[in-house]
């Protein structure tokens, strides 16, 4: 069973400044759920916690510098 929410807002754009996808040398070659990453954006879809481990795959976790995104492998 699946509960969900509708919500005009969910929080503020992500992220909350743009980042420079050239310093990201970290996502290079990565295939990217969000292309667009760097640009603030509204928030389409939050999923708890509980439906996001099921999408994981044991892949570790590629670290970002300090104000970029990490990567994490999913489904």
């Amino acid at each position: 069973m699946l509960d969900a929410l509708v919500m005009s807002k969910i929080t503020s754009l992500i992220p909350s400044t743009q980042i420079n996808p050239a310093q990201a040398h970290h996502l290079e070659g990565l295939k990217l759920a969000d292309p667009f990453y760097f640009k603030p954006e509204a928030v389409d879809l939050l999923i708890g916690v509980d439906l996001f481990a099921c999408i994981l795959r044991p892949s570790p976790v590629i670290k970002g510098p300090p104000g970029f995104p990490d990567a994490v492998d999913t489904m």
